[in-house]
C-alpha cells in the first residue's frame, strides 16, 4: 500500500477529479491506487483506502460533487465555481 494521500488536497490541486470512473481526467481512485486500476476499483487491494477518501472528499465542505466530465461524478473544488 502506498502513503495514504489527502483527497481534498489532490482535488485542490487539480481544481477537478472524476471520482471513480475512467476519462480524460485524472480519478480520485486512481490517484489514491498510485495508478491506473484495471477491472472495477471495488477489487483493488486498496478498496477501503479508495472508499475512505471519496468519503472524505464528498464530506468536505470545499468540494461539490456534480455529473459534469461525461457525465460521471466529478469533484470540484471549490475554487472553480
Amino acid at each position: 500500500m502506498l502513503a495514504p494521500i489527502d483527497p481534498v488536497a489532490a482535488v485542490r490541486r487539480r481544481g477537478a477529479v472524476l471520482q471513480s470512473a475512467r476519462g480524460p481526467t485524472a480519478s480520485l481512485a486512481e490517484l489514491v491506487a498510485g495508478g491506473p486500476i484495471r477491472g472495477s476499483w471495488w477489487a483493488h487491494p486498496d478498496s477501503h483506502e479508495i472508499v475512505e477518501a471519496i468519503n472524505r472528499a464528498r464530506s468536505s465542505t470545499v468540494i461539490d460533487a456534480t455529473r459534469l466530465v461525461r457525465g460521471k461524478v466529478t469533484l470540484v473544488h471549490r475554487r472553480l465555481r
